[in-house]
């Protein structure tokens, strides 16, 4: 019998622990016995001295080390908290010796995971916390957006026969925004205040700090006028004085009772997504005699649910009062559905469109740290290549599966809690930006914060993460047969085994990557088509405020009249500024509501209820906001309140109404009422006015001077919109100064840029289309950093194969192709499977994208492109490493 050489295992066994000695040399020996029955005896013997000689090397490091194998048997009776700190110890150790990528995989990862908790704050803020209302899972507000932009309000009449009619509600409020100036002192305040019913706040379940809520009185018609301050108001405007409660102020010209302050923070629902929030509170007047048309719709109106009702039940109950209208002949049946408003819960209504936005960037982000993930796992399984034969002997020498697993789990939670310290300091910087994003952007983003519960997701998260790119190194290793890694015979097959990991690692990479990639492509094509959106008026060099004539100084409709003519002449002749006029409600500043009209001529029938959004305009606003007509004339001088009624349409109207025909010289009136007719004089551009992406909207413009004998009295509230010949910003100094020249006491309030109302209307698919393309060029990167390191590996594993083609002649053009086939191959798989995920998935993306498809071509074209270029840039440096190996040297060291 052929027995391995015996001072080989002498030395062995006198090297070798007592308790693990037999183990080993059996071990051995069997391994030799398999060996001779293979390739003969003196092959064999040879093979023997040289496993033996590396198992010595690695025992003589182990006791140099203080790691004797009876120390690995001592373990067993060490405490849970000794055997913690002795892995940490020796995982610090394994990370000094690797600065470099274990710096790499701690700041990736860090970024990662910051990103992902300031997201997920974010998601938190507005999806996850209620409104800061008692019990604010009741409240639902009487709605039905009927279109992109358009938020639709009800009219008085409307909110008493809610009131009235929905059992499930125990009570109905609502409210109007508008603004008011404020006159105390020198210099008025234009606020954005509130016209509320007196039960509005008893609703909310929120009642005044100081003082108190409005009472039944106080909506009376003839009651004394009051309102109630907001905190930041009072604060701001009247120094917080503790007696204010009680006192006379004066607001728009109007003497008011204050009865009361709210709360600090207390907002309304819908100030949660608005650009200013209301600061004062005034109660809405109800006159039995006087309710107005059921199609003057400006109130929000709010409900709180009864116990055990829920919002689908008191959607069917105001089905049936709508119903009910519809047969008293109150209301039309427009045929579509659109006259019966849904009981939305509130939460659902304040965060609007961005529910779906931030579910996407916060699936976005979670996918590149999944990527991330799969980067430092692969950098991990690299790092185990240099510690299999240090894991076998471990493991040969009495280290059991737990105790390995142990271990290499404590580096990868070592790692991933130094990443999570790194990413919590980054998230604390990324909130203060984060705080910064304006309502108007996403609802309640200023209310995002490291609490306790972002906290404990960044804990969890960091947890996850540690087991999650741990665990294949951990597998891998754990379970290694030692035998197999001892001996030079099994050393193909376990490396076959890496290698088909790491490219599984690597094909994901690229396939969450290409998914990221498509979503950002198509959502950045979606942004630039609206950008490209005709506005209906030049919004460069425009700036807008507001200002509001106080009965107190302007009496009559002709001193009202008088005074905006004077406005638009004073502004005019302000050096810089080309044209100046005024208008109701500023396009992308203000929802704009629809009146009812009756078409001379015609009998409207339900189905068509033709109506317009009504404007009010002098004669210098369409020059002004750079509108031209496309037919006919705009208003001039001559349209004084003395000249015939003339009214300017829109296209849409134009074409709805009058299809086929010159809408030149027809005539409507307003409301089904006896009100004088208007004649059409002109038609102008489309103006998208609640939102840049909405469905066109019938519009109609009345003129200034004539709107008293339209309506009944003058309009005193209005925008202004001063066209410059360069920085509008520049010439506020004169504008002011122009404006107390026609009256000292004129307020201007919410003064800024028609370029930055129009950035505003765009602001959230702006914001989710660039987080979006971030996150994709991250993971862009990351994918190709594990291509580049795959291919890296491979050519470092085949140096000695490469070494003997080039020494049998092989050109370096196929040493190239070989190296670059690999991440070929790997783009081609991790393509694949991208692509067919993207198709799947970009289809949640439809309610975000405009005027592209989710399956647009041109963005699932250009992509491959993009993935092929990084690709081969990836296997670029890996390729010329390849084509300078030296056959000489690389076939001598093997």
């Amino acid at each position: 019998m052929v027995t391995p050489p015996r001072l080989i295992r002498y030395v062995l066994a006198r090297l070798a622990p007592p308790d693990l000695r037999r183990d080993l040399l059996d071990d051995l020996d069997e391994l030799f016995r398999r060996r001779v029955a293979t390739i003969g005896a003196a092959r064999s013997r040879l093979w023997y001295a040289g496993q033996a000689a590396g198992a010595v090397l690695h025992l003589i490091r182990i006791r140099r080390g203080r790691r004797s194998a009876g120390v690995i048997r001592q373990e067993t009776h060490m405490g849970v908290f000794d055997k913690a700190m002795q892995d940490a110890r020796m995982a610090v150790r394994l990370m000094r010796r690797a600065p470099a990528s274990t710096l790499a995989a701690v700041t990736t990862l860090a970024v990662c995971l910051a990103a992902t908790t300031v997201i997920f704050s974010l998601v938190q803020a507005v999806l996850l916390r209620s409104l800061p209302y008692p019990e604010a899972d009741r409240l639902v507000v009487i709605w039905k957006a009927r279109e992109a932009g358009e938020d639709t309000a009800i009219s008085l009449r409307e909110l008493l026969g809610y009131r009235d009619g929905t059992p499930g509600l125990q009570q109905v409020a609502g409210y109007i925004q508008h603004s008011a100036t404020f006159d105390e002192g020198d210099d008025p305040d234009r606020v954005r205040v509130g016209t509320v019913s007196v039960n509005l706040f008893d609703t909310l379940r929120v009642q005044p700090a100081r003082g108190a809520a409005f009472q039944a009185a106080d909506a009376a018609p003839g009651a004394q006028p009051t309102v109630i301050l907001g905190h930041s108001l009072w604060t701001r405007r009247f120094g917080a004085r503790p007696d204010i409660v009680g006192q006379m102020i004066r607001v728009s010209g109007t003497l008011r009772l204050v009865r009361g302050v709210m709360p600090e923070g207390f907002q309304l629902p819908l100030d949660y997504r608005a650009a200013r929030v209301t600061d004062a509170w005034f109660p809405m007047v109800v006159d039995p005699a006087n309710l107005g048309g059921w199609g003057s719709r400006s109130i929000i109106g709010l409900g709180r649910l009864k116990d055990g009702v829920d919002a689908r039940r008191v959607t069917s109950e105001f089905a049936a009062v709508g119903q009910s209208w519809i047969r008293e002949g109150f209301v039309a049946d427009q045929g579509d559905g659109t006259m019966f408003r849904d009981a939305m819960p509130l939460d659902e209504l304040v965060a609007g469109g961005s529910r779906r936005a931030l579910l996407i960037v916060f699936a976005a982000v979670t996918t590149v740290l999944l990527i991330a993930c799969a980067t430092v796992a692969n950098l991990f399984l690299a790092r185990a290549e240099s510690r299999r034969q240090e894991i076998a002997v471990r493991n040969a020498l009495g280290a059991g599966r737990g105790r390995i697993a142990r271990q290499l789990l404590t580096e990868s939670l070592m790692l991933a809690g130094l990443s999570g310290v790194l990413g919590v300091a980054l998230a604390a910087a990324g909130m203060r930006v984060l705080q910064s994003i304006p309502a108007t952007t996403i609802p309640r983003a200023q209310e995002a914060g490291l609490n306790s519960g972002v906290l404990l997701f960044g804990l969890v998260l960091t947890l996850g993460t540690g087991l999650l790119f741990g665990l294949v190194p951990m597998l891998r290793l754990s379970r290694a047969d030692a035998g197999r890694v001892l001996h030079a015979g099994g050393r193909g097959a376990v490396d076959r085994a890496r290698g088909h990991l790491r490219r599984a690692l690597v094909v994901s990479q690229l396939a969450f990557a290409v998914i990221l990639v498509v979503a950002a492509g198509l959502l950045g094509r979606s942004l630039v088509g609206m950008y490209r959106i005709d506005l209906g008026f030049t919004p460069d060099h425009v700036l807008t405020a507001n200002t509001f004539l106080p009965v107190a100084e302007y009496a009559t409709t002709n001193d009202v009249v008088r005074t905006y003519r004077e406005i638009d002449a004073r502004l005019s002749s302000v050096p810089g500024v080309s044209a100046a006029g005024a208008v109701r409600v500023l396009p992308l500043a203000q929802s704009i509501g629809d009146w009812s009209i009756v078409i001379e001529g015609r009998v409207s029938t339900r189905e068509e209820n033709p109506n317009t959004d009504f404007q009010i305009a002098t004669p210098g606003y369409f020059a002004a906001m750079g509108i031209r007509p496309a037919r006919g004339r705009l208003f001039t001088a001559a349209d004084s309140e003395k000249a015939p009624l003339v009214v300017v349409i829109n296209n849409t109207m134009a074409e709805r109404y009058w299809p086929g025909e010159d809408p030149l010289g027809k005539r409507f009136h307003l409301n089904t009422d006896d009100r004088p007719w208007l004649t059409i004089v002109g038609v102008i551009p489309t103006v998208r006015h609640n939102a840049v992406v909405e469905a066109p909207r019938a519009e109609s413009y009345l003129a200034h001077a004539q709107v008293a004998i339209e309506l009944g009295g003058a309009q005193r509230t209005m925008t202004l919109a001063i066209r410059t010949e360069g920085n509008p910003t520049a010439l506020i100094p004169n504008i002011r100064q122009a404006m107390r020249e026609v009256g000292p006491r004129l307020p201007l309030g919410e003064i800024q840029t028609m370029e930055h109302l129009t950035a505003t209307a765009l602001a959230q698919p702006r914001f989710t289309a660039m987080l979006l393309g971030l996150l994709a060029t991250v993971a862009l990167a990351l994918a190709s950093l594990g291509v580049y390191s795959t291919v890296s590996v491979l050519v470092t594993e085949r140096t000695r194969e490469i070494g003997i083609r080039v020494a049998l002649g092989a050109e370096r053009g196929s040493i190239l192709r070989l190296v670059a086939s690999e991440g070929v191959i790997l783009a081609a798989v991790g393509l694949g499977v991208g692509m067919a995920g993207a198709r799947l998935l970009t289809k949640l993306l439809e309610g975000l994208l405009y005027g592209v498809g989710p399956l647009d071509p041109l963005t699932f074209s250009a992509v491959p492109a993009i993935l092929g270029v990084l690709t081969l840039l990836a296997c670029l440096q890996p390729a010329r490493r390849a084509m300078s190996v030296d056959p000489a040297v690389t076939l001598r060291q093997t």
